[in-house]
């Protein structure tokens, strides 16, 4: 019955299961179990509650997978692969606070209804453990999360070369929220790229920068790469505390002035910036919750239907100290953002 429907018909019927259900239908013949599996990327993913890498274990259990027939290599990727190999390129990105030997595996966990700890090699170490890695980050490619602890990162750059010869797998994990992300000093510039190029995040970001994070320079960096250029894969960044004023001055000119506004983080809010005091112009001024919130618009100079409103909540009415900066892109529909902005 099934066949007799164009490809197209039987996968928006397929669209409406969920994972289980689609992998009991795989099991019914070599057809089905092709074609979803073909189309796996664009179908229900295994869910999970979070994905967690904070830890850090020697691994004294063999290796039983066979990998003999997961995958063929052709000559140049092997030797790609071996000269990263020989070459100790890592899998993971540890910050200094982690002590680990070149030995040791990153304990990746799932948490759900099931509960999964797969033990990944930091270097991996022969051809065998690279097959190892790649068919695991596959899995986690196709699966989803509600939440994410990253204190321990993935490097970008080995994750492509795992996949050099298979381009239709989203190399990306797939986050509902992260609410806890800390930057650390002399490692912030990895984490940016962890970001930029693995992470899609459906709903919050929120980000901290370590307390002993004195780089006042690569701070300001991090958090306008951020906000200027990951708005089509995060739809709103919490930044625990802004340190620098010209952060701000900073996002709005870009706001008023970029060739590309949707690149921009739509929804951002900065709390606890009470030690800074910004040069701001209002349009008007709004009572929330019993406190002075002054109203900034800034609208894009080359596309005009863009505006960006934001709502800075003063600390004491008298001053330009604020402790609440929220930021949003007025054609952007954001609940969780607007109960805070309502009065």
């Amino acid at each position: 019955m099934m066949k007799n429907l164009p490809i197209e018909a039987q996968l928006d019927i397929f669209k409406f299961l969920n994972f289980d259900q689609l992998f009991n239908i795989k099991q019914i013949n070599n057809y089905l179990n092709l074609l979803i599996d073909r189309n796996k990327w664009i179908l229900a993913n295994e869910e999970f509650y979070i994905i967690s890498l904070i830890k850090v274990v020697q691994n004294l259990e063999e290796n039983i997978f066979d990998m003999t027939d997961y995958m063929q290599l052709d000559d140049e990727l092997l030797g790609k692969w071996q000269t990263a190999i020989n070459e100790n390129m890592p899998l993971f990105f540890l910050p200094d606070t982690i002590q680990y030997s070149t030995q040791d595996y990153v304990v990746i966990r799932l948490y759900f209804n099931k509960n999964i700890k797969l033990k990944l090699p930091i270097y991996p170490k022969n051809i065998k453990q690279m097959k190892i890695c790649r068919f695991w980050l596959e899995q986690l490619f196709n699966c989803s999360f509600e939440e994410a602890e990253f204190l321990i990162i993935f490097n970008s750059e080995m994750i492509k070369l795992l996949f050099e010869n298979d381009k239709t797998i989203p190399l990306l994990f797939r986050i509902k929220n992260i609410s806890q992300f800390y930057f650390y000093d002399f490692f912030g510039k990895k984490q940016l790229k962890f970001i930029s190029d693995l992470l899609l995040i459906f709903e919050k970001f929120k980000i901290n920068f370590y307390e002993n994070y004195n780089n006042l320079t690569e701070y300001k960096e991090i958090l306008l790469e951020l906000l200027l250029n990951e708005g089509l894969k995060i739809p709103e960044i919490y930044v625990d505390e802004l340190k620098d004023s010209s952060v701000y001055h900073q996002l709005m000119k870009n706001i008023e002035t970029s060739t590309n506004p949707s690149k921009i983080v739509p929804c951002i809010i900065f709390e606890g910036a009470t030690s800074l005091r910004l040069n701001i112009h209002p349009t008007r001024f709004e009572r929330i919750s019993g406190y002075k919130v002054a109203v900034c618009e800034h609208k894009n100079i080359y596309n005009k239907a863009v505006k960006f409103t934001a709502r800075l909540t003063y600390e004491n009415k008298d001053d330009n100290i604020f402790f609440v900066i929220r930021i949003k892109r007025d054609d952007v529909k954001n609940k969780l953002f607007e109960r805070y902005t309502s009065y």
